[in-house]
């Protein structure tokens, strides 16, 4: 009411939303398995997602097709692609760690530093994911262009029925 300046009893506190009504309607114990973004691939039999170049998970090299891979076959899959690529940490939410893996001449870069697979191991540790560079929309691009910027959309499964409740824009700031 303070915001609108009119009383409606629809909105729910942020509070009541996080503690009861989430909760209740998604096992919290299942929010660090749905977070994984290596394993999105198995749980979404879709070719509408970001492509996957590498991912390491445990420790473990694996390529688009989850095939498990020496180190060095990981870097030279890595050096294979004469584009640029995005590089983020599979267990965290919110752009948080996501660069940009340049390739030029041979060699790779984030932050415009050479980096070697070992060092991408000690910035990024045992669970990461390689993608290539997905191209959004110039109009979704307009507010933030060098993020990408997603449209979310909120559903209940309610009686064995799928319902929309609502679509919201997330994007990049700063």
């Amino acid at each position: 009411m303070n915001f609108t300046g009119s009383r409606d009893l629809r909105p729910v506190p942020p509070a009541i939303m996080s503690n009861d009504i989430v909760p209740y309607f998604n096992d919290p114990n299942m929010r660090e398995a749905y977070s994984d973004k290596t394993i999105y691939d198995k749980l979404f039999d879709t070719d509408r997602t970001a492509e996957t170049v590498l991912k390491r998970v445990y420790g473990n090299y694996f390529d688009a097709k989850n095939n498990l891979l020496p180190i060095e076959t990981a870097y030279k899959l890595l050096q294979s692609y004469t584009s640029d690529l995005i590089i983020k940490p599979s267990k965290t939410d919110n752009g948080e760690g996501i660069a940009k893996l340049k390739y030029d001449n041979r060699a790779l870069y984030i932050n415009d530093k050479k980096v070697s697979m070992e060092k991408i191991e000690e910035i990024y540790g045992g669970h990461f994911i390689v993608q290539k560079v997905v191209e959004q929309h110039n109009i979704m691009a307009a507010p933030h262009p060098s993020s990408v910027n997603t449209l979310r959309m909120v559903t209940l499964r309610w009686e064995n029925e799928i319902r929309y409740l609502l679509t919201f824009a997330r994007f990049v700031a700063n």
